[in-house]
């Protein structure tokens, strides 16, 4: 939704420019448009989703989930319950699955401009 708003503006900006006769003062507004979606798209909330801090911290909390799925899943095998652990198990890639589809979501909308 962002993304066509600033495609509108920038098209707008664009046929603006079309009417004007020097180049140098073309060329330099174009130039403050580039710097200034690049910016907009650097400072974006939905980029940070791919930084490497970001990853790392994602890493760090799958590594946690793991060990804590492995803890239960050894204390229930000893109580013979098989199926709380499918259970959960499932619901831990259900969520990932969701994650990914919303940064992918996200991260298209930042790549639309």
């Amino acid at each position: 939704m962002l993304s066509d708003i600033w495609a509108a503006v920038i098209e707008g900006v664009v046929k603006i420019l079309s009417n004007f006769k020097d180049p140098n003062f073309v060329r330099n507004v174009y130039i403050v448009m580039f710097i200034i979606c690049g910016y907009l798209v650097w400072t974006c909330p939905c980029y940070d989703d791919t930084a490497p801090q970001t990853m790392r911290k994602e890493k760090m909390e799958k590594r946690e989930l793991a060990r804590l799925l492995a803890k239960k899943a050894r204390r229930n095998e000893l109580k013979g319950n098989n199926e709380y652990i499918k259970y959960h198990l499932n619901e831990v890639y259900r969520k990932a699955r969701q994650r990914e589809k919303r940064q992918k979501k996200a991260l298209g909308d930042v790549y639309v401009v």
